[in-house]
């Protein structure tokens, strides 16, 4: 994504990204699963069990490392909850 932007490129980029202490991993995931089995039904809770196993989403603080580490000033961070992030981030001009 770097290399393709121009100096001074903007990303956006949003997924699961966990903010919650690690200590309250059970509590939160799983006050996690019932606003999601609430708003989306048992179907989407499901789903969310699958990406929770399978897909290896990260912490906000190891996310935050990957881009700046990658040459992006983080702009804003948005947060709907302690599970997802969205990173508005600009390309830094060397």
């Amino acid at each position: 994504m770097y290399d393709i932007l121009k100096p001074g490129g903007r990303l956006f980029i949003s997924d699961v990204v966990f903010s919650f202490p690690i200590s309250d991993y059970s509590e939160s995931l799983n006050d996690w699963l019932d606003m999601i089995e609430e708003k989306a039904g048992a179907d989407m809770k499901e789903e969310a069990i699958v990406h929770i196993k399978d897909e290896f989403s990260t912490w906000n603080w190891i996310m935050e490392g990957i881009l700046e580490r990658a040459g992006f000033n983080i702009d804003s961070i948005i947060s709907d909850n302690n599970n997802g992030q969205a990173y508005v981030c600009t390309k830094i001009i060397v």
